[in-house]
């Protein structure tokens, strides 16, 4: 009988679209909702894997780290913090932007879940990731020196002048992405 509702509830997945491995545009649009609530809904969805199987897409990797760094809710930044950990997010940029919120954010339990992300991340290839965490404590210092606030109103810009000056891939993009009217209409993308 358990077989059978787990076959049901897999199939009425599959049919609905949420393993159907295109971009969730729904969620990107909800990132920008005013309520704290649905972009910490938005997040935690974006980093699912049953709502989005393609880790190596990046709008999601971008979403994910600029909803971590510069969104004024706590709650949403410690689901993009432990949503990058359930996407399986391993790319320089997303593990930086982890340990520059696990060491600035002024939120206690931000900081607990980036660190912890970083950590189980970083298990296997501790030596692998050493220059780049070296790269991310000298980010830090000169985050600090600029008074630097994950959420707070010029986050983009301090950040990507911070990582300019020390030489790394800025982690931000200077306005906000994923943009619902420049998303592709699967309707159009079926056509061409």
């Amino acid at each position: 009988m358990q077989r059978l509702i787990l076959g049901s509830l897999l199939l009425a997945a599959l049919s609905s679209g949420a393993m159907a491995g295109h971009p969730p545009e729904k969620y990107f649009r909800r990132l920008r909702a005013e309520a704290c609530y649905d972009r910490r809904m938005a997040v935690k969805k974006l980093g699912c894997r049953l709502h989005h199987d393609d880790a190596s897409d990046p709008l999601v990797v971008d979403a994910l780290v600029n909803s971590l760094q510069c969104d004024k809710c706590p709650e949403v930044r410690q689901a993009a913090a432990w949503s990058i950990f359930k996407f399986s997010a391993r790319s320089n940029r997303s593990l930086l932007a982890l340990y520059v919120s696990s060491k600035l954010d002024p939120h206690y339990m931000v900081r607990v879940k980036a660190a912890e992300a970083v950590d189980i991340l970083t298990v296997r290839d501790r030596p692998r990731y050493k220059g780049l965490l070296e790269s991310g404590d000298k980010l830090v210092e000169d985050l600090k020196a600029h008074d630097f606030v994950p959420g707070s109103d010029r986050c983009r810009v301090l950040l990507n002048q911070a990582c300019s000056r020390c030489g790394v891939q800025a982690l931000v993009a200077q306005t906000r992405p994923l943009k619902p009217s420049i998303l592709p209409d699967r309707r159009t993308a079926e056509l061409r």
